[in-house]
C-alpha cells in the first residue's frame, strides 16, 4: 500500500451505526472469535463512551475502544483504553497515533487527567506503541482470577 496522507485519515467518535464496520475490521485482523461484539453493542454512546474510529475514504480502518471509568480506592476518574485495532494494511501510517491524539485531546476537554491503556505483557508491538505515546507502567498491579466452570 502506498503511504497515505495524514489529512486523509479522519477520526471521529464512534456511533451506534459503526458496529458492523468495527466487527468487519475485527475479522480483517484475523480474530475469529471474541466478546468484542458484546463489548461494542453494550458500550457505545453516552457520556461514558470515549471511543473513536479512523476512516480513510469513508472506510473504517481503525478503532480505539475507550470508556470513562471510576476505579480504585480512593476513587480515581480515568479513561480506560480497552483496545486499539488498526487494519494491517494501514499499520505504520499513523492511524493509531491520530486516534490516541484525538482521544487525548477529548480527555483534556473533559478534564480527565489519566488515560490507562490495557496491553498484554507479551504483545511487544502494542507495548512499544503505547510507550511511544507517553504511557508508562501504572502504579496499579492487575491480578486476574480465572473461574473454571
Amino acid at each position: 500500500m502506498n503511504a497515505i496522507q495524514a489529512e486523509t485519515v479522519k477520526v471521529r467518535h464512534v456511533m451506534h451505526y459503526d458496529i458492523d464496520s468495527i466487527l468487519s475490521l475485527h475479522k480483517r485482523i484475523g480474530v475469529k472469535q471474541s466478546n468484542i461484539a458484546y463489548m461494542i453493542s453494550s458500550g457505545f454512546g453516552g457520556p461514558m463512551d470515549f471511543s473513536f474510529i479512523a476512516e480513510v475514504d469513508k472506510k473504517v480502518v481503525g478503532v480505539i475502544i475507550a470508556h470513562l471509568m471510576y476505579v480504585y480506592i480512593p476513587i480515581t476518574e480515568l479513561c480506560l483504553i480497552n483496545g486499539i485495532i488498526v487494519d494491517p494494511q494501514y499499520w505504520r501510517h499513523h492511524v493509531g497515533t491520530k486516534m490516541v491524539n484525538e482521544l487525548t485531546n477529548f480527555c483534556r476537554t473533559q478534564n480527565i487527567r489519566v488515560i490507562r491503556a490495557l496491553a498484554e505483557v507479551g504483545n511487544k508491538e502494542l507495548n512499544e506503541f503505547v510507550r511511544a505515546h507517553g504511557f508508562r507502567p501504572s502504579k496499579i498491579v492487575s491480578f486476574d482470577k480465572e473461574i473454571n466452570s
